[in-house]
């Protein structure tokens, strides 16, 4: 064998003793420890765990405020948008009565007139048939060609309900 090989063999060995005699105290130095301090290692895990316990403490009670303050946050956007749904409601309701009210004068004003229309014609018809008896009784029979007789215009109508009719039966003129 070449002289350098054995040195570095012997160095190899001598290296490889060093460390199994290291690890092996090691070992008898974690047995001592682990016989010795049982106690002490009983603490250090149970302060660990304690601490652990802290750590997530603060991480739960952190989460806790913010999961608060966003429901706060939530409650006051909630809040502000039923208000403003409420107020946009309100205003809609009183547009919608104001139209209500505005519709049932337009209906009550039609009604109204429909009545005058109804006792005009009435009147107008009582007045055409006691002209047509008191004709007849004259002896003033009026006969028209067909030609003659047309259909009143609107503009008929108004000069005609504008005109005032003389007295029916049973009503008195006053001067």
């Amino acid at each position: 064998m070449h002289p350098n090989l054995e040195r570095f063999n012997l160095r190899r060995s001598d290296a490889v003793l060093t460390k199994t005699i290291v690890e092996s105290q090691l070992q008898e130095n974690e047995r001592a420890l682990a016989n010795d301090n049982l106690e002490d290692r009983a603490t250090v895990i149970v302060t660990q765990k304690i601490e652990a316990l802290d750590k997530m403490d603060v991480y739960y009670k952190q989460t806790n405020q913010d999961l608060k303050r966003k429901l706060r946050e939530m409650i006051t956007a909630w809040d502000s948008e039923k208000q403003m749904m409420e107020s946009k409601v309100k205003g809609e309701r009183q547009v919608w009565e104001a139209e209500r009210q505005e519709w049932q004068a337009r209906v009550s004003n039609f009604h109204d007139k429909h009545e005058h229309l109804e006792r005009d014609h009435q009147a107008l018809k009582e007045e055409l048939e006691n002209t047509k008896s008191l004709m007849h009784k004259a002896g003033l029979g009026i006969r028209l060609p067909i030609r003659n007789v047309r259909e009143l215009t609107d503009g008929d109508v108004d000069q005609r309900s504008s005109l005032s009719l003389p007295p029916s039966r049973g009503e008195s003129v006053q001067f």
